[in-house]
């Protein structure tokens, strides 16, 4: 991504991805360009409140639909694998909130779709050291 910012899409609109869109504005390397939910008013609710350009009502839209380098998984954790698998499958980096997944055995399947990809995969639990 270099000479450009990173191109973010958040996945998942409910309460925490306010908290995550608070803290990328003030990350000047990344620009959140996308947001979906299966709520589709919700998602654009969220971003018309943080000036994001687009919002879908699905995964499958945002990517079809919107250029994106990375994403956050922001959705209940039993969702977490599946779409963290079709975003690296994509060749997006992904940061996904905790749990990573909710079986061990799908930890090694995303990190190799990650290597065979050549992007990151990260887990976050973004509120340790929030007051």
């Amino acid at each position: 991504m270099r000479g450009r910012k990173t191109r973010l899409g958040l996945i998942g609109t409910g309460f925490i991805a306010d908290v995550h869109l608070q803290v990328l504005a003030s990350v000047p390397e990344v620009q959140v360009v996308a947001v979906c939910d299966v709520a589709a008013e919700r998602a654009r609710k969220l971003a018309d409140k943080h000036g994001v350009p687009q919002a879908f009502g699905s995964l499958d839209e945002m990517l079809a639909n919107a250029e994106l380098d990375a994403v956050h998984v922001l959705v209940p954790p039993a969702l977490h694998a599946r779409l963290a698998a079709t975003c690296l499958e994509k060749g997006l980096h992904v940061l996904v909130e905790k749990p990573l997944v909710l079986r061990a055995d799908e930890v090694a399947d995303l990190q190799r779709l990650a290597d065979e990809q050549q992007v990151v995969l990260a887990v976050n639990h973004n509120q340790t050291f929030h007051p």
